[in-house]
């Protein structure tokens, strides 16, 4: 395409993809042309841009709810159903972290009949078996499992994000006493200067971070 990814904000808030001629991946702009740098001027939609976006996102968001701080992979595929995965589409939809995934999906449907059966009429479960037994039933199989893959995908860092913010709300629960013990006597205090619950930078670790 001819195409190469600029920074058009700050810290790569926003990315783009820069090419005078494709105006439906591309911002169809010239990488070279100030105008990059201005949304309003933009003359295509940026779709490739919008997409490099999400996939940071989810990348931040794997890292984080990651107990090791790397982006792991689980083939969804052949993964025995979750309860997620025995919900209907159109109940799934509802909830806000599996919108996308969802509607993404139905996009490839062709009319209104198709995405009412696709979104009320089964199981996503009783889908997948469909799609194994009879080629969709009537349903096109493309990016049925890539949709599965993102539902899993979800549950995976909600579920890791839940764990961490246990883990978080334990550690405070054990060690918030202490911290207030230590804030109200003057000598303990001093005695921890140097590891003062007010200072936290290369010279002084905040009390509960050598405490954690």
């Amino acid at each position: 395409m001819g195409a190469s990814v600029t920074g058009i904000r700050p810290n790569l808030i926003m990315l783009a993809e820069c090419s005078p001629y494709d105006k439906k991946w591309e911002i169809g702009i010239d990488i070279n042309d100030p105008d990059r740098l201005v949304i309003a001027k933009w003359k295509g939609k940026n779709l490739l841009g919008r997409i490099l976006m999400e996939v940071r996102e989810e990348l931040r968001q794997e890292i984080q709810s990651s107990p090791h701080g790397k982006v792991e992979y689980v083939d969804a595929r052949d993964l025995e159903p979750i309860k997620e995965w025995n919900m209907t589409a159109g109940e799934l939809k509802r909830i806000p972290q599996f919108y996308n995934a969802i509607h993404a999906h139905s996009d490839t449907l062709r009319g209104h009949c198709e995405r009412d059966v696709f979104y009320n009429g089964y199981s996503l479960y009783d889908w997948e078996v469909t799609m194994r037994t009879n080629m969709g039933g009537g349903l096109p199989v493309i990016g049925f499992y890539e949709m599965k893959q993102d539902v899993y995908d979800t549950v995976r860092r909600l579920k890791a994000q839940d764990v961490t913010k246990k883990q978080r709300l334990d550690f405070c629960t054990k060690y918030i006493p202490v911290l207030e013990m230590i804030d109200a006597d003057p000598d303990l205090k001093e005695a921890c200067a140097d590891h003062s619950i007010y200072k936290n930078d290369d010279k002084h670790g905040s009390l509960i971070h050598f405490l954690y």
